[in-house]
């Protein structure tokens, strides 16, 4: 879908009276992106406000990882959706991890949080816009790869994106979402009302993985007296099969996967599909291509 002005006023004006955008339109990926585009900085903030149930749950999450990962001898380590990066950055204080971190989110301003969070942290991040429909990153790249709720408002396309996200694991793929399956009627009624998904569990078996763990959270984020209106579960997933060649962990174009060369203001491919950059974050979903074919002068 494509949003016009008056269109996006509308949703703006909706969201400042509370109303769920996805709920309310749809949870295609321009609405979602709105969404967390208006919502940008305001889970930090709750993250800074709720810093025990934070820890806990970061606590709990990267005990779980630690446990099933052999986090020692990876060397590379993907969120999907990691908004602004306040969950991640919990977790990697217990991890037994020492590898480069990456990170993809469909809002540029919710990244933009995350890269100074991790700025504030001392922790080296290479981030970009994507859609977890289209990586741009080459297959078996990224020896592990997380998502913490980014599945969540996909409804529907459950199978499609996990599918995405094994084609890009190299070794551990781990999800922590709600699980509709275990929830009770109301939580499962919610869930439908919002887009969420439901029963990933019946798409693992046609992955090339492992399932090594699925346990339900006991921390869950949202805690409001004990209760939990978004239970979820950790699942962890291991590739069955040992892939030996080296992994290529730079940004790709996201359809055909083509090596992209830097310039100061994007990255180009070898035959001109070019992607804008803001700063240090490139825009990498499909839709953000242009193309530069007969240039009167050389890009850099």
């Amino acid at each position: 879908m494509t949003i016009s002005e008056s269109e996006l006023a509308a949703l703006i004006n909706d969201y400042k009276n509370g109303i769920n955008l996805t709920q309310k339109y749809s949870n295609e990926s321009e609405v979602i992106q709105l969404a967390y585009e208006l919502q940008a900085g305001s889970y930090t903030e709750i993250a800074l406000q709720q810093s025990e149930i934070h820890e806990k749950f970061c606590v709990e999450i990267s005990t779980q990882i630690n446990s099933f990962c052999n986090l020692s001898e990876q060397n590379s380590l993907l969120e999907v959706g990691i908004g602004e990066g306040n969950s991640i950055l919990g977790i990697s204080s217990f991890l037994n991890f020492s590898g480069e971190y990456f990170g993809v989110d469909l809002s540029f301003s919710r990244l933009t949080w995350c890269e100074d969070n991790f700025f504030k942290a001392n922790i080296p991040i290479r981030l970009a816009v994507a859609n977890a429909l289209a990586l741009p990153f080459s297959d078996e790249s990224m020896d592990v790869l997380l998502t913490i709720h980014a599945i969540e408002p996909n409804g529907g396309k459950e199978e499609q994106i996990l599918n995405e996200l094994a084609r890009v694991t190299r070794n551990y793929l781990i999800l922590i979402e709600p699980d509709f399956e275990k929830g009770d009627i109301q939580i499962k009624s919610r869930m439908k009302s919002l887009g969420y998904v439901e029963n990933i569990r019946k798409y693992f078996s046609r992955l090339d993985f492992e399932l090594i763990l699925d346990k339900q959270i006991i921390n869950n984020k949202d805690l409001n007296d004990g209760i939990s209106l978004n239970p979820s579960t950790i699942f962890i997933l291991k590739r069955k099969r040992l892939v030996m060649r080296l992994a290529d962990t730079s940004f790709c174009t996201p359809s055909m996967k083509l090596s992209l060369r830097n310039l100061t203001n994007g990255l180009i491919s070898s035959n001109g599909i070019y992607y804008p950059k803001v700063g240090s974050i490139p825009f990498l979903q499909p839709m953000d291509a242009l193309y530069i074919l007969r240039p009167k002068f050389e890009l850099s």
